[in-house]
């Protein structure tokens, strides 16, 4: 539990390793098309932020500045979720298979989870920190990002493509997205589970 709510452990900078790294995520991240996407969690902001300064020799001290520099013109979409009761459950739920995105854990049955409030109650705080964090970030830095809902991506993928499409100023038009490859984690225990953590917190 704390590993998935604690920032990554302090480790030397190493500006020759670290910009190898980099570029290789910028290889791997780069589509056809010539744009570049990473998923970045709040956590490991800082982290990153200190990294990309001292491999790119970036001297300034906002953030978005940092990875405007290492990356050239700089677009965010805030993917969000308006349950967040909902996403605490299915990280807990992840946390107890170690599955997190993809198929569903082999082996693993209703049976074998077990509901423990206070786990995902400190889930629950823990989301609610880091979306008021980058809440902030945003806010302190004038920026406005794209915000995506999880809610919204679940029920009509297409349009959630092609909103983050038009951000990134490719043309949507004749775009036909593919079929979605992970699955929803959320299922009738989960619900249950939901139900439960509202009721007891009122």
């Amino acid at each position: 539990m704390r590993l998935v709510t604690r920032p990554p452990e302090e480790a030397p900078v190493d500006p020759e390793e670290d910009a190898r790294a980099v570029q290789a995520f910028i290889e791997a991240g780069t589509s056809d098309n010539g744009v570049f996407g990473v998923v970045l969690h709040w956590l490991v902001v800082q982290d990153a932020v200190k990294r990309l300064r001292s491999c790119f020799g970036a001297d300034a001290e906002a953030a978005h500045d940092v990875l405007t520099t290492a990356f050239g013109p700089v677009s965010y979409v805030w993917l969000r979720r308006r349950d967040r009761v909902a996403q605490a459950v299915s990280w807990y739920k992840a946390i107890q298979t170690g599955v997190f995105v993809g198929r569903h854990a082999q082996g693993e049955s209703a049976a074998e989870l077990r509901y423990d409030h206070g786990k995902v109650k400190y889930l629950f705080t823990a989301l609610r920190s880091f979306d008021n964090a980058w809440a902030s970030y945003f806010k302190a830095q004038n920026l406005s990002p794209t915000k995506v809902y999880y809610e919204d991506l679940a029920e009509d993928h297409g349009a959630a493509v092609r909103q983050v499409l038009h951000v990134v100023g490719v043309d949507a038009a004749n775009v036909r997205p593919s079929t979605p490859r992970h699955h929803k984690a959320a299922n009738s225990l989960s619900a249950r589970w939901i139900r439960e953590f509202k009721d007891r917190e009122g």
